[in-house]
């Protein structure tokens, strides 16, 4: 037969872990519960606000062309190059609902520019598929809801390749040497 102390610490544990089953019991309710809803538009899984892709547009001079991206809001992104011609900027928990995409025809070393929408580990991703005309070194630059991908003319770089000079280093005149036997 339990003694009274160990009857009250009997009782605690009981309650303790009957207040803990009923606590994970209404977690369980309103995690399915909200998966039955779930997210709402412009939302994502956690119910949080999507960024919004709003512009798409191209800047170009006679050394790069550059392709600018603008979010509502600064946004996680991943750039990856498949292949020699194509680029891709994957932009996570964006909506591409509204985007204006300004890139409709081949510019500079630019082939093409296209938005397209897919997932990745249950989050919506936007992604700018950019298709270059020719092989191309590029960079890409973001500063908060803008990111930026500068694409080099190979033409500028050709041109702007360095000089090589020849330099020769004169060596001392054998009249101005002392020998060291003389």
């Amino acid at each position: 037969m339990l003694k009274s102390s160990e009857q009250r610490g009997s009782r605690r544990w009981t309650r303790l872990l009957f207040t803990g089953v009923v606590l994970l019991a209404a977690m369980g309710v309103r995690e399915l519960g909200a998966r039955a809803v779930g997210p709402g538009a412009g939302e994502n899984e956690a119910g949080l606000p999507l960024a919004r892709l709003q512009t798409i547009s191209s800047i170009s001079d006679r050394q790069m062309t550059s392709i600018v991206i603008e979010a509502s809001d600064p946004v996680p992104y991943l750039t990856t190059h498949p292949e020699p011609l194509t680029l891709l900027v994957d932009l996570r928990n964006v909506s591409i609902e509204g985007v204006v995409n300004r890139v409709t025809s081949p510019r500079g070393t630019i082939a093409g520019v296209t938005v397209e929408t897919t997932e990745s580990l249950g989050a919506p991703v936007a992604r700018i598929r950019v298709t270059l005309a020719r092989e191309a070194r590029f960079r890409i630059v973001s500063n908060r809801n803008v990111i930026r991908v500068d694409v080099e003319n190979p033409e500028a770089a050709a041109a702007a390749s360095p000089v090589v000079m020849k330099t020769s280093i004169a060596s001392p005149s054998s009249s101005s040497a002392s020998s060291p036997n003389a």
